[in-house]
């Protein structure tokens, strides 16, 4: 699992949760939260992630908050496809006021629930 953050310039393994960032009072006070899903056609690990994906967006807690999950084929896309072409499954979650957060490869369903929640 990597986690990369905007600023970073460098890819780096994560290996666990991170801590919370703030306190957050009422559901108003919700950072509005973002996933952007990577992908291309014939990756068996794109498949695997959509499915990790399907099952944190089923997540009360993750529910609660209300996620936007936009999916970007690379294929369609020079950019992204030469930024990803290699690395594809690739999300990025972004909340407002906050740096976007990268996973990359094979995710952990505990791992993203808890980076939406924190």
């Amino acid at each position: 699992m990597f986690r990369l953050a905007k600023s970073a310039s460098i890819v780096r393994p994560c290996f666990g949760l991170r801590t919370s960032r703030r306190l957050i009072q009422s559901q108003a006070a919700l950072p509005k939260t973002s996933i952007k899903f990577f992908t291309k056609e014939n990756c068996q690990l794109c498949d695997e992630a959509k499915l990790v994906l399907e099952d944190v967006l089923q997540d009360p807690q993750v529910m609660q908050r209300g996620v936007d999950l936009q999916y970007i084929d690379i294929l369609a896309n020079k950019k992204y496809f030469e930024m990803y072409r290699y690395d594809v499954p690739v999300i990025h979650i972004q909340r407002e006021d906050m740096p976007i957060v990268k996973y990359m490869h094979r995710l952990d369903k505990q791992e993203i629930i808890g980076e939406l929640i924190d």
